[in-house]
């Protein structure tokens, strides 16, 4: 089927060593490159820090917003993003023992995923830590030596747990659709992409879920 459609249809979900072989000029010049996308991890980085902060300080020392933050929300995102609850409804007795088991599943899955990071990024290292090399490598050790997507059986797992802890959210549960979707596409190209280029790559690792598929 694939064959069929068009290079600007398959450039969509193509990205990286699973366009290497296409040729086609428009296409290519449409390419970003990843460390494009640095700015976007430092942002969220230091954002995701200072609002964790917050929420702890709110939360855990019963402390004041500056007014300014509420400002800038207003200004951003507008009123209706205000809770309909009053504030004071908040209880640690609320936690279920599956919301306790979904963010243990949860904090496991976001190490498993940069433990995972971590075994790619030193693929192409020596001992030092100096590049020496480009070329793709098979990657072994942890959820590698069952899997060709831990990335994406990790971030299934993140998304599936946080839908399950704010199972009232009903609209946080498209996004958890859309991300296993793509995730399985990415978990598939990577699968077929090693087991078509690598003669050696290991039979009994499976795609991307450990001893299953």
């Amino acid at each position: 089927m694939e064959s069929h459609l068009p290079i600007s249809i398959t450039y969509i979900y193509r990205y990286g060593k699973f366009n290497a072989n296409v040729r086609h000029t428009l296409a290519k010049k449409g390419d970003i490159p990843k460390r494009w996308f640095k700015h976007f991890y430092i942002f969220a980085a230091s954002v995701s820090t200072v609002i964790l902060c917050l929420i702890s300080y709110k939360h855990l020392y019963d402390g004041k917003i500056p007014e300014i933050i509420f400002t800038l929300l207003d200004t951003l995102f507008g009123a209706s993003r205000k809770p309909l609850g009053p504030q004071t409804n908040r209880s640690w007795n609320k936690l279920t023992t599956t919301t306790i088991a979904c963010a243990f599943i949860f904090l496991l899955s976001t190490y498993m995923q940069l433990h995972s990071n971590f075994i790619l990024a030193r693929l192409r290292k020596n001992k030092d830590g100096v590049v020496v090399s480009h070329d793709y490598k098979i990657p072994f050790y942890g959820l590698f030596e069952y899997v060709s997507g831990p990335l994406q059986f990790t971030e299934i797992l993140i998304y599936v747990m946080l839908s399950l802890i704010l199972w009232q959210a009903s609209t946080f549960h498209y996004v958890t659709v859309w991300v296993i979707a793509n995730q399985i596409e990415c978990a598939y190209l990577t699968h077929w992409w090693f087991r078509k280029n690598f003669k050696n790559y290991p039979k009994k690792r499976k795609m991307l879920i450990p001893y299953v598929w």
